[in-house]
């Protein structure tokens, strides 16, 4: 089972033996916007499998990482909060789309059945992309302008 540690607590990944850390994909920005600071603090087992990042204006808290999944996929994982405790705004999610996923890239918020929520911080939202497909769903616009 694998294990993340963050701010002096330890959390389960699962015990899929499936589930495996990979390296951030190489599109991955090598560096971010000014308002963007990435903290010291490590999130997995090294900066090469995830990332924390500030923006002390929004005040925001982003961690990144990377695994394989039971799908055997990569999918990036971005986990976003704020500081006040507040859920982020649509904006403050798009932004954080755009700057560790970017434009051009599917991304994923996950509403699982109850038995299988986990909710570690009240306030925090959550987007994964997958790394190895560009989309993983089929175009629910059906040719419209409208989803």
């Amino acid at each position: 089972m694998a294990e993340i540690r963050y701010q002096g607590r330890t959390y389960k990944v699962g015990d899929d033996p499936r589930h495996e850390d990979v390296v951030l994909p190489d599109w991955f920005p090598a560096s971010v916007h000014a308002s963007w600071r990435e903290s010291a603090e490590q999130w997995g087992p090294s900066r090469a499998y995830g990332r924390v990042y500030r923006n002390q204006g929004e005040g925001l808290l982003v961690l990144v990482s990377c695994a394989r999944h039971s799908d055997a996929q990569r999918w990036l994982h971005v986990s976003v909060s704020r500081r006040d405790k507040k859920l982020p705004t649509w904006e403050q999610m798009s932004q954080v789309k755009r700057v560790f996923i970017g434009d051009e890239r599917t991304a994923y918020q996950v509403m699982p059945p109850k038995s299988k929520w986990v909710n570690i911080h009240p306030a925090c939202l959550h987007l994964w992309c997958c790394v190895d497909l560009d989309s993983y769903l089929p175009d629910f616009t059906a040719g419209g302008e409208t989803i």
